[in-house]
């Protein structure tokens, strides 16, 4: 073998080394990528709305439970939990010309507030129970609601609940136990 032909194989094999870690490269990054998604925290909120009667308080009233579960693997830090409200013409009113805000919050968990966050890790849940729930609020949600979660970072995570009629039942029972029964 001559010194060019030493040198051509040399340079080929020089190639398909850099083809071969050029892939692997790729294929590392790509599976470095799909390992870094897996491993954050993925959130999910449901929220439902229910009248109960209970032994604790005997009479028909709301209970808003807000499930938060981290499907992720990373921890999740929780500072806020609860549910949005439109404001109305009347809160626009008590604001006295300055702006009025796009949204109320109504905190069924504050950290800020308690100096506590809450830290789920992989595949934990905590449940957001307001039991009574305001019914004062509740009539103001409409049909559907909006619960929602926020994280240290700031993300803030939604989810949408259909309320229906049940404020509205509720203050129907409450107003038929508080009116007088006419004697005939």
């Amino acid at each position: 073998m001559n010194q060019e032909t030493v040198t051509l194989w040399l340079s080929i094999i020089g190639a398909l080394a850099g083809l071969i870690g050029g892939g692997t490269g790729a294929v590392a990054l790509v599976l470095h990528i799909k390992s870094h998604l897996r491993d954050r925290a993925i959130l999910r909120l449901t929220a439902k709305m229910s009248m109960v009667w209970s032994r604790e308080i005997p009479i028909d009233h709301l209970v808003l439970e807000l499930n938060l579960v981290n499907e992720g693997r990373r921890i999740a830090h929780i500072t806020k939990a609860g549910i949005l409200i439109l404001p109305t013409q009347s809160d626009a009113d008590k604001t006295k010309g300055l702006p009025s805000p796009s949204e109320i919050q109504h905190n069924l968990f504050d950290g800020y507030y308690s100096g506590q966050n809450i830290a789920l890790g992989e595949n934990e849940a905590q449940i957001f129970r307001s039991e009574p729930f305001d019914l004062n609020v509740a009539l103001r949600l409409g049909d559907k609601a909006t619960a929602y979660v926020e994280d240290t970072t700031g993300k803030r995570l939604i989810a949408e609940f259909f309320v229906g009629t049940t404020p509205k039942d509720v203050q129907s029972k409450q107003q038929k136990l508080t009116k007088p029964s006419v004697a005939q």
